[in-house]
């Protein structure tokens, strides 16, 4: 069997283990940081400009910005200093 000096030894390696194991189940488990990405636009139109005509093809509506910008994930699209002009059948 083992000699006294075995057994102390088995004991002390044994009481170490669970200590580590003790502490480490005490530390509160840290989640990796969150990564930010920066929000980019997908695509971006300069100088944009969209006609919108009725059923018999004259304008009806259009939308003119310097600058478009389109995120496809968020379903968004914003502009930079827009203007929308509508145009009436009996007007200039």
């Amino acid at each position: 069997m083992w000699s006294q000096k075995q057994t102390l030894l088995a004991l002390l390696f044994a009481a170490i283990g669970l200590a580590a194991w003790w502490q480490l189940r005490q530390q509160p488990q840290e989640s990796p940081p969150e990564v930010t990405r920066e929000r980019e636009p997908d695509y971006v139109v300069i100088d944009f400009s969209a006609i919108e005509t009725d059923e018999a093809g004259k304008p009806s509506r259009q939308l003119v910005a310097a600058e478009l910008r389109q995120y496809v994930a968020e379903d968004r699209s914003e502009l930079e200093q827009p203007r929308m002009s509508v145009f009436q059948p009996d007007a200039p």
